[in-house]
């Protein structure tokens, strides 16, 4: 790898560049009057020529346009209530509020500004879908040159559509499976972590004031030094969103205990930037079980069942722990789940389960195994959120993790969610998108379809978790 000389980070926001950088540039490009950036390439003073830059050079990033996935120039912000961080960026707006999108309050504190994300070029043979490509250069102010990084939706020759969120490709829609879904998520919240706000523990028979959420058990408990979350036979755990902020910046009245809010199509990184926000139904829970203990001494089988509620239907999957099943204790289940004409997906001491819904289709998977769709019951329309019982013995649950899909929108005020006409590709050209679509300039607005001799190279992205 060549020795690559970083510059120190600009004291203005909107200066001109360091003397010297190529790439140093800020666009002059605007949405709801803020300002945009674009990629910073690094590495040498004079302006290199696309087909000189080698397949190791270093980028930094020099705004948040692919966020969460590749980071640019953040604040580290501090919620003083619940003690949660997230980063703001550079390019929010400066002037709203802090708000916490975890608690909701405004008592936060902000640190110092941290520089983009430096991330390596690697060489390109084909481009595929969702890759994550590098391109350019884009003539800047007093001849300036940047490259751009984003991430390829549309493919030559495709008719693509932007529809309520989603992909069509040549008038179909794109599925995406779970690695897919993986490589383009946007993480929602976390446990232990700020996600404990967000997911109460009860019982069915027991009246809403008595749920409790995780951060009040953790807090009153004595297992809260373990982080771990304790479900006894009978205990449920249900997802329990809240919408803490919005366009606006105001603070949304709070539902009754038990009714889960929509996750919208915003991400914290985006503080104060105007635009309509819309629900996303597409989600995906991943759980790690820390153990599983029967429930006595005779019995050595512990189960659970996680249901995922998904436009209307619900999904179940059977977690069952121990060294085997006793005759009794598996008749008892299945005639259990046949009286509630569930379907019975059993996985066997699972370490970690995700389960989700998106594209229309709800997807679970146990570990490193495969994906396997999953059957539905029919059930009244509802809200994405899930649920997790412990059936019999005592489950621990180590971790929680939400993800929404990413949604794909032409106009950050578009009150149709994004229905955009059809746009043809032309030979050897592809359709991209920066992941964070309210703050990035890209095919829909003003770049345009990329040509093949304008690639010169991808970022190699870690694997998805």
């Amino acid at each position: 790898m060549p020795t690559v000389k970083v510059p120190p980070l600009r004291s203005t926001r909107f200066g001109p560049p360091p003397t010297g950088w190529s790439g140093g540039w800020l666009r002059n490009w605007t949405v709801g009057g803020l300002w945009l950036a674009t990629l910073t390439a690094l590495g040498c003073v004079d302006r290199p020529r696309p087909d000189a830059l080698k397949s190791d050079q270093i980028f930094q990033l020099n705004s948040n346009s692919m966020a969460p996935h590749l980071m640019g120039p953040c604040f580290r912000m501090q919620c003083r209530s619940c003690r949660a961080t997230w980063d703001r960026s550079a390019e929010s707006n400066p002037t709203a509020p802090p708000i916490c999108p975890h608690c909701g309050s405004g008592d936060c504190l902000s640190g110092e500004l941290r520089p983009g994300q430096s991330v390596k070029l690697s060489s390109i043979d084909a481009v595929d879908r969702l890759s994550c490509i590098i391109f350019g250069p884009m003539a800047g102010p007093l001849g300036s040159q940047s490259w751009t990084c984003k991430r390829v939706w549309g493919l030559p020759g495709e008719s693509i559509q932007l529809r309520d969120g989603e992909l069509w490709v040549n008038g179909s829609m794109f599925r995406k499976n779970m690695l897919q879904f993986l490589q383009v998520a946007i993480p929602v919240a976390d446990l232990p972590g700020p996600g404990t706000l967000y997911w109460h523990r009860g019982r069915s028979e027991q009246s809403d004031s008595a749920w409790q959420s995780v951060q009040h058990l953790w807090a009153t408990e004595a297992s809260a030094a373990s982080t771990e979350i304790v479900l006894q036979a009978g205990d449920e755990l249900r997802w329990l969103y809240r919408q803490q902020w919005s366009s606006t910046g105001t603070e949304p009245a709070l539902p009754s205990a038990l009714v889960c809010q929509s996750v919208l199509d915003d991400y914290p990184i985006n503080h104060g930037m105007p635009r309509n926000l819309v629900p996303v139904d597409d989600l995906l829970l991943t759980i790690g079980f820390a153990s599983a203990e029967q429930e006595t001494p005779s019995s050595n089988v512990a189960s659970a069942r996680v249901e995922c509620l998904y436009r209307g239907h619900s999904y179940d999957v059977l977690c069952d722990f121990g060294s085997e099943l006793t005759t009794e204790v598996a008749a008892g289940q299945a005639a259990l789940w046949q009286a509630a004409s569930r379907p019975q997906q059993v996985l066997k001491n699972p370490g970690q389960l995700m389960i989700g819904g998106w594209d229309g289709y709800a997807w679970a998977r146990a570990d490193s195994g495969e994906a396997f769709e999953l059957p539905d019951r029919a059930r009244p329309p509802d809200v994405t959120s899930f649920r997790i019982q412990a059936l019999c013995g005592v489950i621990r649950i180590g971790s929680l993790q939400v993800h929404r899909d990413i949604y794909l929108r032409d106009n950050e005020r578009d009150p149709s969610n994004g229905a955009t006409p059809a746009t043809v590709i032309g030979a050897n050209q592809y359709y991209v998108l920066g992941d964070n679509l309210p703050a990035s300039v890209d095919s829909r607005n003003g770049l345009g379809c990329i040509d093949r001799s304008q690639i010169i190279g991808q970022v190699q992205l870690p694997e998805p978790k």
